[in-house]
């Protein structure tokens, strides 16, 4: 049978030496600095060639030299590949100079205007006015509410005023023989 895909290369164990602090520092010497964890999930997904050994410490990685060096060219393709224009360089401090070290008069020139005091935008101005006219709604409420008091006030007033009035009408009557009788005697009228 003919297979058109390549035989994986054979790699002895002896091919794996580098421990994961020295890979590290390749990466930093190619000037791709990784995390140790970084190398660690290069490992297990396959970016670089490692075996998994186990030491008394725990588990621990043992990558080929040359898989170091093939990761690092893939490295430096995309980064080529995606390189755009350099940023600009950070802005340097300017020294500030007064005027006396620079020899100029204290004098105002033509091109030393203040600065414009910023105008509000419409969005501010329409909330300051409804502000405005919450803060009156407030007042109004707080008026309102202290005549609605008073009004309970004079209420509560007049109604005990009402009641000293007609408690001696409301006074339960007196049973005696004499409003009895006429009493009975209209219901047998009526009867």
């Amino acid at each position: 049978m003919d297979n058109d895909q390549p035989r994986p290369v054979a790699t002895d164990n002896s091919d794996f030496t580098l421990r994961l602090d020295e890979v590290a520092l390749r990466y930093e010497q190619a000037g791709h600095p990784r995390t140790l964890r970084t190398l660690q999930r290069y490992c297990k997904s396959g970016h670089l060639d490692a075996r998994k050994i186990q030491t008394k410490l725990g588990d621990m990685y043992l990558v080929t030299p040359h898989s170091i060096d093939r990761h690092l060219a893939q490295i430096a393709e995309v980064q080529v590949a995606t390189d755009r224009v350099q940023p600009r360089p950070d802005a340097t401090a300017v020294v500030p100079i007064s005027r006396e070290d620079s020899g100029e008069t204290a004098s105002a020139t033509n091109d030393d205007q203040p600065r414009p005091v910023a105008t509000p935008s419409r969005y501010v101005a329409q909330l300051e006015r409804e502000n405005d006219f919450l803060r009156q709604q407030v007042v109004v409420k707080d008026t309102q509410i202290a005549d609605l008091l008073e009004r309970g006030k004079e209420t509560n007033t007049l109604i005990h005023r009402l009641q000293t009035m007609l408690a001696p009408l409301l006074k339960a009557p007196i049973d005696s023989g004499d409003q009895r009788a006429p009493a009975s005697a209209e219901m047998r009228d009526a009867a």
